[in-house]
């Protein structure tokens, strides 16, 4: 780590009794806005970095997740969720060209971004957060919310 980065970490831990348990609020508060990106026309759920931090993906209420980079769309991603996008993730092997996405209609999709198509998976809750495995294309876990139904 830089120098400054130390000390800012260092300032931010939980205490004695958790030494390298980071305090998250306290980090939080001394973040900086470096840049504001314009592009949805809803909400933002969900940001996520490809592995060189070079890409960021944001998922969004109005349905799409956009492609930053450098400060700039590079590109938008018609979703097909017929609801708010919470999760997306980049497929790590797959050089930034896959994603998968998760939303508010119980579905998963996976898109290539390149080929523009897309694979679609159902689930029985809305899904909330989709982890992958490194060095394998094709692995992910999508994580939902529990059937809440009263019997």
């Amino acid at each position: 780590m830089y120098p400054a980065l130390e000390r800012r970490c260092e300032r931010t831990r939980a205490g004695p009794l958790f030494p390298d348990i980071l305090d998250e609020n306290r980090l939080v508060e001394t973040l900086e806005n470096m840049e504001t990106l314009q592009g949805h026309s809803g909400c933002v759920n969900t940001l996520r970095w490809n592995k060189s931090g070079q890409i960021l993906a944001s998922g969004s209420d109005d349905r799409l997740v956009k492609l930053w980079r450098a400060g700039a769309e590079k590109c938008s991603i018609e979703t097909g969720h017929d609801g708010n996008v919470f999760a997306v993730e980049f497929l790590p092997s797959s050089g930034d060209k896959k994603l998968v996405t998760g939303a508010a209609d119980c579905v998963v999709f996976m898109h290539d971004v390149e080929t523009k198509a897309s694979k679609r998976w159902e689930s029985g809750g809305r899904i909330k957060r989709i982890c992958t495995v490194s060095n394998d294309p094709h692995l992910f876990w999508a994580a939902s919310e529990a059937d809440q139904r009263v019997m």
